[in-house]
Formats: structure tokens, C-alpha cells, sequence
């Protein structure tokens, strides 16, 4: 998922598309909390100014650029990897925006290090000033935790593993960051039995350290304690590069599980509607199971102000419980404490169907200890065979 996707962009932004080590007319400094004005002249390269920005220690920023007149600004974020992270030309949606072409990234991560931001323009129109600021996030209910990264390097056919003791209902957060703009990676965590319980190609989350081909394993909840194992390995097993690991212990779950089922029973396209307590921190899995051939549930959650945070149709996982139209929310992190609506909707079909509302336990933060980089280690892949193309039969002869 390309993390501008959700952005309006202008196809005036191919003019910015310029790299880190060209020299723009103005480089200025900026740290979180502060801002600074710039003017740019115009559309193009030789016009972008550069800030750049400083974060000391891993934290939730929101990135503005605005502008007093008419001035349409742009920015666009590159790494110290010399890596574009993402170019941001309108977000009317977002909070900080005061107009709809206001540049804006609201609440996004980023690590320690120094980052670029060439701040431009779309179109002629205005001053040309723009000021861009960096503000201080929202971190989300379950916060940063404690950082640690491991850097690594792979060659072809090789693959970096790391034994990670973690404690049952650790909840954590791991990234892989190739440090070229071509290295592509993977993440796979597996459970002291060797079983996969997590893995990932390319994320879909919007924490501005990662590119767009950097995975990411966010929030997994720890089943059982143990020595779990993480493996990177490229995209394809010829390739080769370097890669920082960012491991982000959080905390803990506390308290005790429970379940809780509701029943009920849904005309043709009914929606049947269902309020529950929750606590921020809360981790949680919402099924609606039909408990008839005819049914087709659906589920929506929606929290105490009334804002849409969860949706699902057809479940699409192999689980066994389920039948092929149940609906499961799979996880869900309450960040608000109230009462939330939950609806069991009818797709298609009548009949009586179950609510279960599986509680896992609530957040709370905790330090945690790093996890050894001296145990992780490379090892060599034994490449696949190449395919043999089956041997030709002869025609059988009269």
C-alpha cells in the first residue's frame, strides 16, 4: 500500500521529485515543536527549499505545511537512507489542516536520526511562503514503548534469524528498514514450537520510518512466554542489502480473558444492534456466527462518539470455527473507554446467529529488556532446485 494513497496529490509534484543530495537554494533546520518559515519562487527543483529535521529519540509527530494567501504547499520527506518516504500535498481531513490545501501527516512515527523535507509549491498562485512545522503527536493508546534497533547486512541466498525471549502477553512491534532504496525485505516471527504466528512483505501501516517495501509486524500480542524466532530475509533470495531491525516492546496485557455471547435473530437485511462496555487498552475479537444456512451477517463497531472504527463482511481466514460468511473483527484496540455499538447486519438470508465478544486482556505499558543481538545470525539459504521440464514422450508407433 503506497502510504500517500489516501493523500489528494497534484500532478505538479513531478517537478519536486529531485534527490537528497541535490543543493536547493535554502537549507534550514527544525526540531519537533518548532517551525520555520521558507519562500519558495516557484514550481521546480532549483526552487524546493530544504529543512532539515532532527528527531533526538523515537516519537509521534504531525507534519504541517501551510501557507497565509493562496500559496499551495508541498512537502515531501526523505530518509538519511536517501529513501522518499512519502510526498504530502493536500489532507483537508486531517486535524491540524486549517484549509483544504494545507499539507499535512497527522500523528506518524518516526525514529531517532536526521530526516529532509523539501518543502514546494503546486501551481503559481500566492506568495510563495509557506511554513512548515513540526508539532508534537497523539501516540496511540498503546504508545512507543521501548526502542531498540539491530542493524544487519545480507548477501544472496542468505537470511538473518534472531532468537527473542518475550513474555506471554507481551504486546510488540517489530520493522525491518532496508537502507537503500532497492532492498525489499520480509518478516516472519515464529513461536517456540517453530509454528508462524506473524509475518509480513511490504506494510500497511503510516509510521513515516518505513518506505513503502519495508515490513512490518505491529502489535502482536505474545501467546505464551518462550524463545520465539525472527527471520528477514529479502524479497528474493538473490538479492542482498542492509537492514536496521526496529523491535518495539510495549508492555503487557493484564487481566483475565473472558468470553461473553449474545444471541439474536436478524430479518432480511436487518441490523441488529448491540452496546458494550469497553476500557482503553482493551484488546478484543468480535464474531457474528450465523447459526443457520440462510444467514449472512456482517459486523460494524462504532465508538462511543459514534465513529465507524471496524468493519467486516466475510471473514476470509482459515478459521474452523467459522463458516465461509461469518464476520470477525479479528482484533480490535479500544483507545477510547465507553460504550461501543455493535451491529450485526444482515447481508443476506434470516435467521439467529451469535455476538461472542472475547476480551483478551488491557494494556499496560512496561519497560522491558532489549532482546540480545549478540545471539542473532545469518545463515545460508539452500536455493531452490531449478524446475526440470518433464522428459517428452515418444509417440507410441503403429
Amino acid at each position: 500500500m503506497r502510504k500517500l494513497s489516501l493523500l489528494v496529490t497534484m500532478a505538479g509534484l513531478v517537478l519536486l521529485m529531485i534527490s537528497a543530495s541535490a543543493a536547493p537554494l535554502q537549507q534550514l533546520t527544525v526540531d519537533v515543536g518548532g517551525s520555520v518559515t521558507v519562500t519558495v519562487d516557484g514550481e521546480g527543483p532549483a526552487a524546493a527549499v530544504s529543512v532539515v529535521l532532527t528527531i533526538h529519540e523515537p516519537t509521534v509527530v504531525t507534519l504541517l505545511a501551510t501557507s497565509a494567501d493562496d500559496t499551495d504547499p508541498v512537502i515531501r520527506l526523505i530518509d538519511a537512507y536517501e529513501r522518499e518516504i512519502i510526498t504530502v500535498d493536500n489532507n483537508p481531513s486531517s486535524e491540524v489542516a486549517v484549509k483544504p490545501s494545507d499539507a499535512a501527516f497527522d500523528n506518524t512515527m518516526l525514529i531517532a536520526g536526521q530526516y529532509l523535507v523539501l518543502v514546494g509549491r503546486s501551481g503559481q498562485a500566492g506568495s510563495g511562503e509557506i511554513t512548515l512545522s513540526v508539532l508534537p503527536g497523539k501516540p496511540d493508546v498503546i504508545g512507543i514503548g521501548s526502542v531498540q534497533i539491530i542493524d544487519g547486512t545480507l548477501a544472496p541466498f542468505e537470511r538473518y534469524q534472531l532468537p527473542m525471549p518475550l513474555e506471554a502477553g507481551e504486546v510488540i512491534s517489530i520493522a525491518a528498514i532496508g537502507k537503500a532504496p532497492e532492498v525489499d525485505l520480509r518478516l516472519t516471527l515464529r513461536n517456540p514450537a517453530g509454528e508462524i504466528i506473524a509475518r509480513n512483505d511490504d506494510n500497511d501501516t503510516f509510521d513515516l520510518f518505513l518506505s513503502d517495501l519495508d515490513p512490518r509486524l505491529y502489535h502482536v500480542t505474545i501467546g505464551e512466554a518462550g524463545v520465539y524466532t525472527l527471520l528477514v530475509r529479502p524479497f528474493n533470495d538473490h538479492e542482498t542489502g542492509s537492514f536496521a531491525l526496529v523491535i518495539q516492546r510495549h508492555g503487557k496485557l493484564i487481566g483475565e480473558p473472558s468470553t461473553e455471547t449474545l444471541t439474536g435473530a436478524s430479518e432480511v437485511r436487518g441490523r441488529n444492534t448491540f452496546f458494550a462496555d469497553f476500557e482503553a487498552g482493551e484488546i478484543v475479537r468480535l464474531t457474528a456466527r450465523a447459526l443457520n444456512s440462510s444467514l449472512d451477517p456482517e459486523l460494524e463497531v462504532l465508538t462511543p462518539d459514534s465513529i465507524y472504527v471496524a468493519y467486516n463482511d466475510d471473514h476470509g481466514t482459515e478459521a474452523t470455527d467459522l463458516d465461509r460468511y461469518d464476520a470477525r473483527v479479528e482484533r480490535l484496540i479500544i483507545e477510547q473507554t465507553g460504550a461501543y455499538e455493535i451491529n450485526v447486519n444482515s447481508i443476506s438470508g434470516r435467521g439467529e446467529f451469535e455476538l461472542v465478544i472475547e476480551r483478551f486482556g488491557v494494556f499496560s505499558a512496561a519497560v522491558l529488556p532489549q532482546i540480545d543481538a549478540s545471539m542473532g545470525q545469518v545463515v545460508v539459504v539452500t536455493p531452490a532446485p531449478p524446475a526440470i521440464p518433464p522428459e517428452a514422450t515418444a509417440e507410441p508407433s503403429n
